[in-house]
């Protein structure tokens, strides 16, 4: 991204977390509770998108003022062999969540939570195991 997709990123974020947190307080005095939720929802939301935007925005003028450096993080970034940690990292990270999903999903039927929670789970668990069959069958034409 940009130093100015990045400054805008850090503008949405400042005026997510602003705006969140003044809704917040005003609504928290009201009888209004799920509105008040999705007021802190948009203050984390802010807070992580200005994050977002200050370090782009730090590290493009880093990047800048050391064009060694900045040569440097293009070679890693583009190492065959950071990729192939990276993606390694990323399979095994998808194994993992295939569990995970499976607990969450009986920890909510044992908690007796409605339908909509586990059936959430189950339809995101789902979505994940199709792309994953759906990029294992074009690799597998691809090669």
């Amino acid at each position: 991204m940009k130093k100015w997709g990045y400054i805008t990123v850090a503008i949405v974020g400042a005026l997510g977390l602003t705006l969140g947190t003044v809704a917040g307080i005003v609504l928290s005095q009201t009888q209004l509770g799920s509105v008040s939720n999705m007021a802190f929802i948009a203050v984390g939301v802010g807070a992580g998108l200005l994050g977002v935007g200050l370090a782009g925005i730090i590290n493009a003028r880093i990047l800048k003022k050391n064009p060694g450096l900045a040569k440097q993080k293009e070679i890693d970034v583009n190492d065959e062999r950071n990729i192939s940690l990276g993606n390694k990292a990323k399979a095994k990270a998808f194994s993992f969540t295939c569990y995970l999903y499976s607990a969450l999903v009986l920890f909510f039927v044992a908690m007796d939570t409605g339908p909509l929670i586990f059936g959430s789970l189950i339809a995101a668990n789902l979505a994940s195991m199709f792309v994953f069959i759906f990029f294992l069958t074009k690799y597998h034409k691809e090669m």
